[in-house]
């Protein structure tokens, strides 16, 4: 997680937290305040991540062939002939088999084989 330039200065209720980032409204740089569940939302997208980029690694060295990923889905390709069930289960494992940091995170996983990609 990266913020540019940030400052924790004292405001009326405590700490307040700032980066510089792109006003939404006027699309100038500005210091902008980072409220606390922008910074909850963050470290979870961030930590998700990491989930997902790990989960596309274990895939890998598992034989699967990834060609893509799609905000919180990766997209693989798998010959015809496999075990639709046992592929589909497996993938599943692997991608909830977490990193060691994660121990204990309820990680859970959907998904489908087709001929063609399409959005669950």
């Amino acid at each position: 997680m990266y913020y540019n330039k940030p400052l924790i200065k004292e405001g009326n209720y405590g700490p307040e937290p700032s980066a510089f980032g792109i006003n939404p409204y006027t699309k100038k740089w500005m210091r902008l305040s980072i409220i606390p569940g922008r910074l909850v939302e963050n470290i979870v997208q961030a930590m998700s991540r990491d989930l997902l980029f790990y989960a596309e690694e274990a895939l890998e060295k598992a034989g699967y062939k990834i060609i893509g990923s799609i905000y919180d889905e990766i997209i693989l390709e798998v010959s015809e002939d496999c075990g639709k069930k046992e592929t589909l289960k497996d993938v599943i494992k692997i991608m909830c088999d977490g990193p060691k940091w994660a121990k204990g995170l309820p990680l859970k996983a959907e998904g489908f084989i087709e001929k063609r990609y399409r959005k669950m």
